[in-house]
């Protein structure tokens, strides 16, 4: 296990040489551990720590930077689900969320989005139902409460009334009683155990059991949870992540419907012709104009499935002790360019005679 990985300045750089001689990384085994030795000043630096970890560290020795990454939280819905292949459904599901709530929630160390690109506005967007119309929405499906309970189970549509003819048994003209099947609007929400995505997943559980659905969050171990999705694809319901963009911004690999089977990274399973359309329209574009004219026909076809939930670009912490000079807030592509500009980072410095 590599505990330690030590860097020494080039002499032989062909730019300007970095101000600081040596870097070494230390690996920690959880934050924990890894914030006590920033609060020892055995480390300068500790990155992408949570907001909540972040505000426990309070010593007026550490400075708090900003990351932005091009990154979504995101609540996709499987597709591919008994329950949630019922478009009308997750139209439903998505459309009672309250953005105003969400605002409140997660700022100010997030901000909402509406589309699978962070940077990119909807031009238009399905309006949103109050928590009433959104109840009225399910009953018109079939999912209607029972008397004896608080929970929507599916009703199917009784048979049309038929009058009474000569000659033939009469049919009851009135709607029958109420009679449901056993089949209850239950949704199982998976959920990696980060606080900020473990936030989202309770919003979601809170907002939806107040239409009468019985919600449950499941916070499971990442990895564990990552191997979960993909050897049962079409099981889970309802997965909460964070889906880091590459620098070219393609989502080929999350919503191409070839990836919507084995190790693939098509998380709702949605496989559908436009979606692989306008993907390949982005692949080919020659300008920046088609690019964004694709992008905007991508977020067109995507919403029209409602595959998914798109809910917020989270920003991180970069905790830097005050020695360490010349860091500043970032907008970058990947973790990794936190270091683009180390380089001009410093930690001594003397007066000089201008």
């Amino acid at each position: 296990t590599i505990l330690t990985y030590t860097l020494e300045r080039f002499s032989q750089y062909h730019g300007i040489q970095p101000h600081i001689n040596a870097w070494q990384f230390r690996f920690y085994a959880d934050h924990s551990s890894a914030i006590q030795a920033l609060k020892n000043n055995q480390i300068d630096t500790l990155a992408f720590l949570p907001w909540q970890a972040a505000s426990d560290v309070k010593t007026e020795q550490i400075q708090q930077n900003i990351i932005q990454l091009p990154q979504e939280s995101i609540a996709f819905f499987n597709t591919k689900e008994t329950l949630l292949r019922d478009q009308k459904l997750r139209s439903i599901l998505a459309r009672a969320i309250d953005r105003s709530e969400l605002s409140d929630l997660l700022s100010p160390h997030a901000t909402l989005v509406q589309t699978p690109f962070p940077l990119l506005t909807a031009s238009s967007t399905t309006p949103p139902l109050s928590l009433e119309e959104a109840r009225d929405a399910l009953t018109v499906l079939g999912w209607v409460v029972d008397p004896t309970d608080t929970i929507r189970k599916f009703r199917p549509t009784p048979p049309p009334a038929t009058r009474r003819t000569r000659g033939t048994t009469p049919t009851p003209t009135t709607p029958p009683a109420f009679n449901t099947s056993s089949t209850v609007l239950a949704i199982t929400i998976d959920v990696p155990s980060q606080p900020d995505l473990v936030e989202i997943a309770d919003y979601l559980r809170r907002r939806w059991s107040l239409l009468g659905i019985r919600v449950t969050v499941a916070e499971k171990d990442p990895e564990l949870l990552y191997r979960e999705i993909v050897s049962r694809r079409t099981e889970y319901q309802v997965l909460v992540w964070n889906v880091l963009l590459p620098p070219s911004q393609d989502l080929t690999a999350f919503w191409k419907s070839s990836q919507a089977s084995g190790t693939g990274l098509n998380l709702s399973n949605t496989t559908d012709k436009e979606v692989d359309n306008a993907l390949e329209a982005i692949r080919i574009a020659t300008s920046t104009e088609r690019i964004v004219a694709a992008r905007e026909r991508l977020v067109i076809a995507i919403q029209a499935q409602t595959p998914a939930i798109f809910i917020a670009q989270p920003a991180y912490t970069y905790l830097v002790n005050k020695r360490v000079r010349g860091v500043t807030d970032m907008k970058i592509a990947q973790p990794s360019d936190r270091l683009l500009h180390a380089k001009d980072w410093y930690i001594d410095s003397r007066w000089v005679w201008n």
